[in-house]
């Protein structure tokens, strides 16, 4: 439980320190946007030394605050920046991810798979353009649910299975 609010108190943390450096006009916007592409890696490969130490629910938590920070950082970029194109935006999302859904087959752990498919299902929402694009819609929602029904498979997550679906 410790490791979870931890994590959630670490995503809250970038979130909160994200706005407050925007009030206060700290950094440019490119400044931002490279601080958290930074600090989100940062916490992923973090989480790794922190895994080996044998702190493998502090290391998810830490993984899941970098992903929650890397998904908040892209979006920025994109919607409210205008930094990056949309295709760029896209793939650094289905990256970030694929990253979830390799960390959790590698650590078994259900958690950050369930984060990586609910980033994955927010991405369209979250970089939506307004128009139709129904085959590339439903196309990237079919490629999410067969990958992380084969993680669901591999693990042996029924669970995680079925919300895929």
């Amino acid at each position: 439980m410790a490791p979870a609010l931890g994590g959630l108190t670490a995503a809250a943390f970038f979130l909160f320190f994200v706005r407050h450096s925007l009030q206060q006009g700290w950094y440019t916007p490119w400044m931002q946007i490279v601080t958290g592409i930074v600090a989100g890696v940062g916490a992923i490969g973090g989480s790794e030394v922190v895994r080996k130490r044998g702190y493998t629910p502090t290391a998810n938590a830490l993984a899941g605050a970098g992903s929650v920070g890397l998904y908040l950082t892209f979006w920025a970029a994109y919607r409210r920046y205008g930094l990056i194109p949309f295709p760029v935006a896209f793939v650094a999302m289905v990256l970030v991810t694929t990253t979830c859904g390799l960390l959790s087959v590698r650590r078994n752990s259900v958690y950050i798979a369930v984060l990586g498919l609910l980033g994955g299902f927010i991405t369209p929402l979250a970089l939506s353009s307004g128009s139709d694009n129904v085959i590339g819609l439903f196309g990237y929602v079919a490629l999410l649910n067969v990958g992380f029904a084969f993680v669901a498979t591999r693990r042996g997550w029924p669970k995680l299975g079925l919300l895929a679906v």
